[in-house]
């Protein structure tokens, strides 16, 4: 999918061959425009300018879903490339440091396969919501109050960016200051700053976080 958006605030600091390559993309989609449908359906599938929702992938969906169809082809409604967006799962919106909206919910569901063991057949699959960019917006941090650090279902803080650490709370990454706040009763936790990921699982990278 062309993020439109993306591209041209990136152009914008770019060298003039960046700004020649921009343009080529307009003359291109323009030419798409004048020449209409493609004649096949495999034409769709990689077209700058129109798209068959068959052709999504599993983590793309029009948007909005009242999009406007620009015609049919093949008994298959045709969209403009613009109104397919890409979505995204709640881990991934995280790690952007970013959050849902109030009152949001899945813009789309899909199936994920999970790995319970190592033996061939002992597979499971649960549902994945997926959101788009417009469903969320800045993590707003919550307030570490009492000495009490806020955390997770999982007993951690969630520290993919700066200001993704709770207020009233230090981030203090030395060996051993999870132990020592211990020791001095001092409520701590474990920062989560990333994944590590293996072929059967992924694994929570760790810091040290502690409300002072």
């Amino acid at each position: 999918m062309l993020n439109h958006e993306f591209w041209d605030n990136f152009i914008a600091d770019q060298p003039r061959h960046w700004v020649t390559l921009r343009e080529h993309t307009k003359s291109m989609k323009k030419i798409m425009v004048d020449r209409g449908f493609p004649k096949s359906l495999g034409g769709f599938k990689h077209n700058l300018v129109f798209a068959l929702e068959k052709d999504n992938l599993k983590i793309e969906a029009i948007y909005p879903k009242n999009a406007p169809v620009l015609g049919t082809f093949k008994s298959h409604n045709v969209y403009s490339r613009d109104n397919i967006r890409s979505l995204k799962q709640i881990i991934v919106i995280k790690k952007e440091g970013r959050g849902l909206k109030e009152g949001e919910v899945p813009y789309k569901m899909v199936k994920q396969k999970i790995i319970y063991d190592r033996w061939p057949g002992d597979d499971r699959w649960k549902d994945l919501p997926l959101y788009g960019d417009w469903q969320t917006e800045r993590y707003k941090a919550p307030i570490a109050e009492n000495g009490v650090v806020p955390r997770n279902e999982f007993g951690n803080v969630e520290l993919f960016k700066p200001w993704m650490l709770p207020k009233n709370a230090e981030h203090v990454d030395l060996p051993g200051s999870y132990a020592l706040a211990r020791r001095l009763n001092i409520d701590a936790a474990h920062a989560v700053v990333g994944f590590e990921f293996s072929p059967l699982s992924s694994c929570p990278c760790y810091e040290w976080g502690s409300c002072l």
